[in-house]
């Protein structure tokens, strides 16, 4: 059948408690329809692999995380007493799924469930990426970028489901501000994800309006701009706002660089505990941080286990590899460790 909640939580009508009862039994039919799925599948013939994917802990947590406890800085105690705890809900579901997927596959199969990034509260700044490089590159005097006023006046005045659905149109807008705001720049900021900003340099040769020479000029500036993204401080707890901040091409190989960000700034979760509201450092003076619009985030953290009748995947820091389906996930799983930094 059709996915009932086509598009994930920013698709749809989310303004009622009854609109967000909807999208929590919307999650529930959808995890039902996936478990019916795999369980059809299984009993068709036999496999040498199968996975189903169940997504719906993941998105729940970037949009629910506020309920799941009353520390939580955005915790809506009325919200929770009429919708409960969807998090909680959901875990419960995919149990049981998992369950029904376990016995459907039957005691001789060898089952590996990998889950993760976990999520945890949103501490993040990158909705002032583009105001923080502008004042890095031409100093705390600056006055706000346009393409970070325009984001600002996006996320404050346009309503969530308006957005995904303008949201071609919107990064059309962004690009054609960023081509015409950044050709006479040093470095500028791109999108990722919120875990951590994102910088590229404007590099002579790469970049199409380049002003940087590459070698000593380009690593002399790599080195100013890690100075003072380290300089940056959550002005409300005097907290430092970025743990670390990583050059591309010491953690990606040579061949992907000229694709990648060449500044990736990971921020501070461990000193902050709520979302930052305003940054501050003697190199860019005070700059407000607009609120993102998910209060959850991905963490490093994630589970792998398996159980059946082959040896356990990993044993005192051996691999085994009793089928080649193992080692292409186990591929992924040390993949993802040695990208981990960025």
């Amino acid at each position: 059948g059709h996915d009932p909640i086509a598009g994930g939580y920013a698709n749809q009508k989310i303004a009622t408690v009854e609109d967000h009862l909807n999208f929590a039994e919307g999650v529930r039919k959808r995890i039902g329809a996936k478990v019916r799925l795999s369980v059809d599948l299984l009993n068709e013939r036999e496999w040498d692999l199968i996975a189903p994917c169940f997504s719906e802990l993941h998105d729940l947590g970037h949009y629910y995380l506020q309920l799941t406890s009353e520390d939580h800085e955005l915790f809506d105690p009325a919200l929770r007493e009429s919708i409960g705890d969807p998090v909680r809900a959901c875990y419960i579901e995919t149990d049981k799924a998992l369950g029904e997927i376990r016995q459907a596959a039957g005691d001789d199969a060898v089952i590996m469930m990998l889950g993760g990034p976990g999520i945890e509260p949103m501490i993040s700044a990158n909705s002032a990426m583009p105001e923080i490089a502008l004042k890095l590159d031409i100093g705390a005097g600056a006055p706000p970028s346009g393409e970070a006023n325009a984001r600002r006046a996006y996320q404050s005045y346009v309503p969530n489901a308006v957005r995904h659905r303008i949201a071609p149109l919107a990064r059309r807008i962004r690009r054609l501000l960023a081509k015409n705001e950044y050709k006479s720049r040093r470095f500028f900021s791109v999108p990722h994800n919120d875990n951590a900003g994102c910088i590229r340099i404007n590099l002579k040769g790469r970049e199409k309006y380049g002003v940087v020479k590459p070698g000593a000029e380009a690593d002399a500036l790599l080195e100013e701009i890690k100075k003072g993204l380290l300089s940056l401080k959550n002005a409300d707890t005097g907290a430092p706002a970025v743990a670390e901040v990583y050059f591309s091409r010491d953690v990606h190989a040579e061949q992907e660089g000229d694709l990648l960000p060449d500044i990736f700034v990971e921020w501070d979760r461990t000193h902050n505990r709520r979302n930052f509201r305003r940054l501050t450092s003697d190199r860019t003076g005070e700059i407000r941080v607009p609120a993102p619009v998910r209060n959850g985030d991905h963490t490093r953290h994630s589970v792998f286990w398996s159980t059946g009748p082959a040896h356990p995947i990993f044993t005192d820091g051996e691999t085994h590899l009793p089928h080649e389906a193992t080692a292409l996930i186990t591929e992924s799983v040390t993949q993802a460790h040695r990208t981990e930094p960025a």
